[in-house]
């Protein structure tokens, strides 16, 4: 229930009895060759570390996770996912020991 509270759209309540909520659908996810994924090293609101950002994945949470874990097992190190977004820690790390 509390997933489908969040994924609602537009409106938090209503007194109409008929009323339908729209809810968020995720969207299935696009083939390796046709996702156009994005690389920024950011290190804005991370104290002064870089991090690297990748952005622009589309598809579910799910597939954004595997992809999240695979990425952070063959580098290494650590991160998260955020907003539709793979955080990636310790970048310089990486491009210094190349």
């Amino acid at each position: 229930m509390a997933k489908k509270i969040k994924n609602k759209i537009g409106i938090m309540y209503s007194t109409d009895s008929s009323f339908e909520y729209e809810y968020e659908q995720e969207s299935e996810t696009l083939e390796n060759q046709d996702q156009n994924l994005e690389a920024w090293l950011e290190k804005k609101n991370r104290n002064g570390k870089v991090a690297c950002v990748v952005k622009g994945f589309i598809g579910t949470e799910q597939d954004l996770k595997e992809l999240s874990k695979s990425l952070k097992s063959l580098c290494g190190v650590g991160g998260s996912t955020k907003n539709g977004e793979i955080i990636i820690v310790r970048v310089l790390y990486l491009i210094h020991s190349y």
